[in-house]
């Protein structure tokens, strides 16, 4: 990937840094310091051009520094040991990492075979209705899926590792829980939602590929929660349940197992609180229920495949974020930005305020008759108002009224989202 003199360069860059990179406790890189001593061999890397844009991709905007750190975060964790005081001690001094030339060469040569191809694995909540018949896995995007764990997904992804810290990791045994938690498994027949990543993911989840995977769950859940696959219930607990992604790393032709990272606390709150949508009328044929929801989790799936989803999928990753936490005025703000993305591209506001331009454009988006675009028109003045106070006047508790505002914007966001996907699915279908 890299040409011959780059890789040149960035291996005299990095045999002049790495004697400087500090360790905390014989297990810690210091980040800040790793950050400064890396700057030069950042530099080898081309501001501009594909060569950045292929790197900011597969890892992040700093490509050398998150690889090189998250690299030798792994080799230590493996292979240091806890040191207690406060002492900070140079890379080389650590046993096992004296030869600092010997590790620029091997760090260089790997980087330069990147990409790394990852499958990225977390059981999915109880929220979902069973797969259409005949059917193993439910495509969501070009990189995400659903699939159950039937033999050949357990076959696909194994769970074994002979490393046995490995299988510590993964188990999440560690400290006084060492050796009483269970190896990990699959469940068997229970839903996964799985990523596909290429690039590289360090150790505690740095890297752009890992916040893809945690978006693409958020893409999928808000689109979710406005399509109507999913209700949502809030949960009181003093800690989510505890959630995590399991990763396999490509070996050849095969799938290894490597690592697991968890997911995050707000996500796995939202998560915690998802239920199998059943606000059907009374007069719903019960036998009717399960095939609808199924239907809407295929036009689901061909909304988020569509070329044109961008909008759709960043509207909903900001209405799963309107679940988090128990701030109103941020929900409402976050409510907001998903009409804006879905209603305010484009939007010309020399002749009419963005209020009006916005409530016009969801009006026609999501109203049913002319009756129903003028109420959306008058409440989404009153809705747009708040938004204004919030943001521009601090305004911080809300009344009675102005949380009834609250569930409102967020029925605006669910059948706009709604709306848009139905449109993509119609596309797709065309």
């Amino acid at each position: 990937m890299l040409h011959p003199q780059a890789k040149k360069r960035l291996l005299e860059e990095l045999k002049k840094a790495l004697p400087s990179l500090a360790i905390r406790h014989g297990l810690f890189l210091e980040s800040f310091i790793a950050f400064l001593a890396l700057h030069k061999a950042e530099e080898v890397i081309p501001k501009t051009g594909k060569l950045r844009v292929v790197y900011e991709e597969w890892i992040d905007d700093t490509p050398v520094t998150t690889f090189v750190g998250g690299r030798l975060r792994e080799e230590l964790r493996r292979d240091s040991k806890y040191e207690s005081g406060d002492k900070l001690k140079k890379l080389g001094e650590i046993e096992g990492f004296n030869d600092t030339d010997a590790l620029a060469q091997s760090l260089v040569e790997e980087f330069d075979r990147l990409p790394h191809k990852y499958t990225l694995t977390m059981h999915f909540p109880d929220a979902l209705p069973t797969f259409p018949k005949d059917r193993t896995a439910v495509q969501l995007g070009r990189r995400s899926r659903l699939a159950l764990c039937d033999l050949f997904f357990r076959e696909a992804y194994p769970t074994q590792h002979e490393d046995k810290e490995v299988m510590d990791r993964i188990s999440g045994r560690s400290g006084m829980f060492l050796g009483v938690v269970d190896d990990f498994n699959w469940t068997d027949d229970a839903p996964y939602f799985q990523v596909e990543a290429t690039g590289y993911i360090g150790p505690y989840g740095s890297g752009s590929q890992f916040d893809e995977a945690n978006r693409a769950l958020r893409r999928f859940v808000g689109l979710g929660l406005g399509l109507k696959l999913f209700a949502y219930e809030q949960q009181y607990k003093a800690f989510p349940t505890k959630r995590f992604w399991i990763i396999h790393t490509k070996d050849s032709d095969h799938w290894r197992i490597h690592d697991r990272l968890d997911v995050d606390g707000d996500d796995a709150g939202v998560l915690d609180g998802l239920k199998l949508w059943n606000s059907f009328e009374s007069s719903y044929p019960e036998e009717h229920k399960i095939p609808w929801l199924q239907s809407v989790l295929i036009h689901l799936s061909a909304a988020l495949g569509a070329p044109a989803t961008t909008n759709v999928a960043l509207a909903a990753e900001w209405f799963f974020d309107s679940f988090k936490g128990r701030d109103e005025t941020l929900t409402y703000v976050r409510r907001m930005t998903c009409i804006e993305i879905l209603c305010g591209e484009h939007a010309d506001t020399s002749k009419v305020s963005l209020g009006e331009l916005l409530g016009n454009r969801l009006a026609y988006l999501i109203g049913r008759s002319h009756a129903d675009r003028e109420k959306v028109l008058r409440d989404f003045r009153d809705i747009y108002s708040l938004r204004s106070r919030i943001l521009h006047h601090g305004k911080h508790r809300f009344s009675l009224e102005e949380r009834a505002h609250l569930w409102a914007l967020r029925g605006f966001c669910e059948r706009a989202l709604e709306a848009e996907a139905k449109m993509l699915a119609a596309d797709a279908d065309s």
